[in-house]
């Protein structure tokens, strides 16, 4: 009896709770014409269960759920062409709940609207070209940390990206990276940065909170948008703020698989706000990370000591090695408080005094001591200093015995090409950077010849003799991953191996351990091994891998009838990333780009100018070559005005477009983008466009290429390929 009590009790226990089960009904239907919806898919989901339940609607366009336990639900319903819809209930235990949907048609691609084919409003399939069109609801369904991401798997395009800030576009079949002629485009205005010739994708003041759609129209494109659209038009349109207003912020993450590393941080924000006929949005991008760390050998060797020497010693003002200083005074201790830059190493060495003390004839012309300067530096007793009046040359020991002496007033006063010609001889010459005080080559002698410039260099890649010989090879070189100079000196395709402390005689010649059977290892005494600021100009230039990315864009719309639009809109921008060029690798630190843009459409005629400017950074931070140092100077703009009419005859079966484009390329780049003449003045004097010309200083002075006024001193990044002293 017992356990056939249990057995009755749990049958009506299992049918009362099975009672207490609560169903989800309703009905699906066409929000617009009230017709129901069949097989549209309702999907539940919740705490209460263990997975995710649904069902699918009837020919009446019904659906029903039932069992399900009491609890809060979320029900999804999707439907092919309409847009998803969502809802959260509460269901009580028993509860029969009727939920209904009335579901909106969504957009399809086919409704899509372009401007770029023909420069005015029309769908994608009238469109006189082919145009791949990336949506707003493309860019909203990923996540990406530029809008090059979005165009990657376009097709026709090909996609480059060097960094999370760094990136760069190009037509299939144009294949340099750094190829213009995929015109690209914002809102009409073309993107390009006016010196560089190509669009600095990562300064375009937009993002893509505020990008209504990306329009692609591969091939020439040349009767619209001018000889720029070789192979195609880009085309990125932000949206309106009359038609799309309110105010959306985005906030992204992420971290680099990298020890020590920024994690990436990204802020976007667009508002735009509607008044009448006139809409008005301000958006913005706020980006900080850090790049995958990565040198080029040519960096490396850049900045090595080994390769280029202590260039500080070119411009400290001291004797410290090369060609020998005659006639100069000699530092002192005292001096060490007042010299700009010293350190006890000065004291005992001749030192520039700007007077021609020493054998030989100064420069032609050149200005000399009067009693009135002398009388002025006898108001320093101590050093007798005179600062000649416009310059920043001080002359030191200015007293009555140097009386009529020439002195460096810093002008070529006989116009031979060299500044203040044999005065201070010998100081600061070009083999100075080789005489580091240190014994490089482990060979008992210090700043010997082999120690200095080429004599020096050609010892690196050969294993000619031995390599404590003089100029005997150390053989081929490497880097390692930290940037330590690596040789493989006996040639066993082993580079740093110590075989030299092993105990053993690895090479067979009856000698345990001696020279020649580990890899050389340069001796850099108590300095570092790399020089940061190679070309000594106060600038750091070796790679740095932080980026910085601040941006915003305004613009206000005025549309008073559907046959007027009138746009302005103003951008800003200012990074700081490494940036790949076809020549070297820079880095922008600081660069700023802006553009003004003004247009106007009614019925058929479209009207705009714009002025985009770039400005290369803070003088104290330019942007910088990574190899050279060597700097980068913009100010430059562009300014473009542009009219277009489109007229259709024949019920729109024939279109004219004509249209007028002027453009004013203002470029202020100081040579430096664009230099010739074997780089001895630093311009581009034939308007040929050559850049990266090497310097050969023996020819350069020998066939006098050097103009009235330049500074030799200039060119010290270079010096290390010559030999003077031999």
């Amino acid at each position: 009896m017992t356990g056939r009590y249990f057995y009755c009790m749990s049958i009506f226990l299992s049918g009362f709770l099975f009672a207490q089960g609560g169903t989800i009904s309703g009905k699906i239907t066409d929000k617009d014409n009230g017709k129901p919806l069949v097989a549209a898919n309702v999907m539940i989901s919740g705490d209460a269960l263990k997975s995710m339940t649904g069902s699918a609607t009837d020919a009446e366009g019904r659906y029903t759920v039932p069992n399900l336990p009491s609890g809060q639900y979320t029900l999804k319903v999707n439907y092919m062409g309409y847009e998803q819809v969502k809802k959260e209930v509460a269901l009580d235990p028993g509860q029969k709940l009727v939920v209904d949907f009335q579901l909106l048609t969504a957009a399809i691609q086919m409704e899509t609207y372009v401007v770029t084919a023909s420069r005015r409003r029309e769908r994608v399939e009238d469109a006189p070209a082919a145009i791949s069109v990336i949506t707003k609801q493309d860019i909203r369904r990923e996540s990406n940390t530029n809008l090059g991401d979005y165009m990657k798997t376009t097709k026709g395009i090909d996609f480059a990206q060097s960094g999370i800030d760094s990136y760069n576009m190009t037509a299939r079949g144009f294949n340099s990276s750094f190829s213009s002629r995929l015109l690209s485009l914002t809102d009409g205005r073309m993107a390009n940065v006016p010196s560089l010739r190509l669009t600095a994708y990562n300064v375009i003041p937009v993002s893509f909170e505020d990008v209504e759609q990306i329009e692609i129209v591969l091939g020439p494109s040349s009767a619209l948008y001018g000889p720029n659209a070789h192979s195609g038009v880009l085309n990125i349109i932000t949206s309106s703020p009359l038609r799309s207003t309110g105010t959306t912020i985005n906030i992204q993450g992420g971290l680099l698989n990298q020890a020590d590393t920024d994690p990436l941080q990204k802020f976007t924000f667009r508002t735009a706000h509607k008044f009448g006929n006139v809409g008005i949005k301000v958006s913005g991008v706020a980006l900080r990370g850090q790049d995958w760390r990565h040198f080029n050998e040519g960096e490396w060797e850049g900045h090595d000591a080994a390769f280029i020497g202590r260039i500080g010693n070119l411009h400290n003002g001291i004797d410290n090695g090369g060609i020998s200083a005659q006639g100069n005074p000699i530092f002192t201790d005292l001096m060490l408080h007042v010299w700009e830059n010293s350190d006890p190493s000065f004291v005992g060495h001749a030192y520039k005094d700007g007077i021609k003390t020493g054998h030989g004839v100064a420069e032609p012309g050149s200005p000399v001591i009067t009693e009135a300067m002398i009388d002025a530096a006898s108001n320093d007793p101590i050093f007798h200093r005179y600062y000649v009046p416009g310059t920043d040359i001080i002359l030191w020991n200015v007293t009555a015995d140097m009386l009529g002496f020439e002195y460096a007033d810093g002008i070529d006063n006989d116009g031979n090409g060299a500044i203040d010609d044999q005065i201070d001889v010998g100081i600061d010459d070009v083999n100075e950077p080789w005489f580091d005080g240190i014994d490089n080559d482990n060979d008992g002698e210090i700043d010997e010849l082999d120690e200095q410039g080429t004599r020096w260099l050609r010892r690196f890649g050969t294993f000619k003799l031995n390599w404590n010989d003089d100029l005997g090879g150390f053989g081929d070189y490497d880097y390692d991953e930290n940037g330590n100079l690596i040789f493989d000196t006996n040639n066993n395709d082993i580079f740093d191996d110590n075989w030299g402390s092993d105990g053993l005689d690895n090479d067979g010649d009856g000698i345990i351990d001696n020279i020649g059977e580990g890899d050389f290892k340069i001796h850099y005494g108590n300095l570092p091994n790399m020089e940061k600021d190679s070309n000594n100009d106060g600038i750091n230039d070796m790679p740095d891998f932080d980026v910085r990315n601040y941006r915003y864009d305004i613009r206000g719309d005025w549309e008073p009838n559907p046959d007027f639009t009138l746009s302005l809109s103003h951008g800003y921008a200012w990074a700081r990333n490494i940036n790949i060029t076809g020549i070297a690798r820079y880095l922008a630190d600081g660069w700023i780009y802006r553009y003004y843009q003004a247009r106007m459409r009614y019925k058929n005629f479209f009207l705009q100018t714009y002025l985009n400017t770039s400005f290369s950074g803070d003088p104290s931070h330019p942007t910088r070559n990574l190899a050279t140092g060597g700097l980068i100077y913009d100010r430059s703009k562009k300014f473009s005005a542009q009219i277009q009419h489109v007229m259709e005859f024949f019920q729109e079966d024939f279109r004219f477009v004509w249209g007028l484009d002027y453009f004013l390329t203002l470029p202020d780049t100081r040579g430096t983008i664009l230099s010739d003449k074997k780089l001895t003045d630093r311009r581009d004097n034939n308007g040929n466009g050559e850049a990266g010309s090497p310097i050969n200083w023996t020819e350069y002075f020998e066939n006098g290429y050097y103009e009235p006024g330049e500074k030799f001193v200039e060119y010290s990044n270079v010096y290390p390929t010559i030999e003077y002293n031999e």
